[in-house]
């Protein structure tokens, strides 16, 4: 890895920190030939610390593209729980060969999760491993998005866990998608549970599973997952008895957005009509009807306005989508053969 690098993926976990002696967290040490750096739920090692002229033992911060030296030694820095330096001893509750198409995934389902808000389980994207299949899912509380991917898993274990957006962050960060020629992930169980609330029965103590992400055996990364239960998604998806479909592709409706973003109202509102039209909500002063035919095949719908947040509409693809709609007030899906993307309507 050239020198420049290892400076961005450095900075993806610590940021950069303008004072040489400023928070230890923004800050990386030397051991065993290895850049060490965490920031407590994060932690990630790079192999092959000579190579970029850095000292055993040493502690050092990184401004703009300059690497300074520290006076701290590894007593000084918070000790994770996981030692990277040795991996061989942490005990594996499960391990997937990841291809690029994961992360791609990952990027995209990261955009559909709710951000720092009041419940913690959306603050991440769920992973949930089948014996054949990964299911990638994540929400705002208004908008979901799944995607189901078939694999090859040889232990069939089935399990599931949240992962963090910050994680996800340092990952975009690094760039993964791009620059990954290999990857694998190591489960680990944390030793730590997670109470799982049920009705029927007393609460079920469910393992928290944390995780290491190696890339191209040259980048550590661990994190713990949130240690939530992700919430029974599926009882959101609609019902194929109960829903009229039709066959639609939103590139009408995505340029119409990108042309008049600045006459958009506060509400950013687009007004879906099952006839084939879309029609946005303009800021006031602005008399013209700004819409747009839609070609809708297959229809089968009843004849309604839905209003949308054009934030969710844009999340979709200039592709062929299978629609499922009820009414003006129930949720519509969006749906290929591998993925699920449902919205809510605005409420009046």
């Amino acid at each position: 890895m050239k020198k420049e690098k290892m400076i961005k993926v450095v900075k993806a976990l610590t940021g950069e920190n303008k004072n040489a002696k400023g928070d230890i967290l923004k800050c990386f040490y030397v051991e065993n030939n290895k850049i060490n750096l965490n920031n407590l739920e994060i932690a990630m090692q790079i192999s092959d610390a000579n190579e970029y002229g850095l000292i055993e033992n040493q502690s050092y911060n990184i401004v703009g593209s300059v690497i300074n030296k520290l006076p701290f030694i590894k007593d000084d820095f918070p000790q994770m729980k996981i030692d990277l330096n040795k991996l061989n001893e942490i005990e594996v509750y499960d391990s997937l060969s990841l291809e690029k198409t994961f992360f791609e995934l990952l990027f995209k389902s990261y955009n559909y999760s709710q951000k720092k808000g009041d419940k913690p389980f959306l603050d991440g994207v769920n992973i949930k491993i089948n014996s054949d299949s990964y299911n990638i899912v994540s929400s705002d509380g208004y908008v979901l998005y799944e995607y189901t991917k078939a694999i090859k898993n040889e232990n069939k274990k089935e399990y599931s866990f949240i992962m963090r957006n910050d994680f996800i962050e340092v990952l975009k960060k690094i760039n993964t998608s791009e620059r990954i020629k290999s990857a694998r992930m190591i489960i680990i169980d944390s030793g730590e549970k997670i109470n799982q609330f049920s009705f029927n029965k007393k609460n079920v103590d469910t393992p928290r599973l944390d995780f290491i992400i190696v890339l191209n055996n040259e980048i550590l990364l661990y994190s713990k997952s949130i240690p939530e239960v992700y919430f029974k998604y599926e009882q959101v998806i609609p019902k194929a008895s109960e829903y009229k479909t039709c066959k639609l592709n939103p590139a009408s409706i995505l340029d119409l957005i990108k042309k008049n973003k600045s006459i958009l109202s506060d509400q950013k509102k687009l007004i879906f009509n099952t006839s084939g039209v879309a029609e946005l909500e303009t800021i006031e002063g602005i008399e013209e009807k700004i819409n747009c035919e839609i070609e809708i095949k297959e229809n089968n719908l009843e004849n309604m306005n839905i209003p949308i947040k054009t934030n969710y509409i844009e999340l979709l693809e200039k592709k062929e989508y299978q629609v499922m709609i009820k009414d003006s007030k129930n949720q519509m899906m969006f749906y290929t053969d591998n993925e699920r993307i449902i919205l809510m309507p605005m409420r009046a």
